[in-house]
């Protein structure tokens, strides 16, 4: 079905996801909790093409994922990485009442 263009395949961060292609879309990708949405971006395959075309590429096709943080996580503090041990580090505050 993949072949003859009924489905496209989503892979990010190594886990692979089957989608009906009702129409050419892309995704965003939330880095923290991994939700993919879908968007039209009307401009990509053009802006594709024109970069292909200059370096000598037919036949173009593109793929564009934006990653950042969805609106639910953008208010969660984010990880950061201990320089010593290498761990993640999670700020977290807790209020006891």
């Amino acid at each position: 079905m993949r072949s003859i263009g009924l489905v496209q395949i989503f892979s990010h961060a190594g886990a692979a996801k089957y989608e009906a292609t009702l129409e050419k879309h892309h995704h965003l990708v939330c880095t923290q909790c991994g939700e993919v949405t879908n968007v039209n971006v009307n401009e990509a395959l053009p802006l594709s093409q024109s970069i292909a075309h200059e370096h000598g590429f037919n036949d173009v096709d593109c793929a564009l994922v934006v990653t950042g943080r969805c609106a639910r996580c953008t208010d969660v503090p984010s990880a950061r990485t201990d320089s010593v041990t290498g761990c993640r580090v999670y700020r977290i505050s807790i209020q006891l009442r």
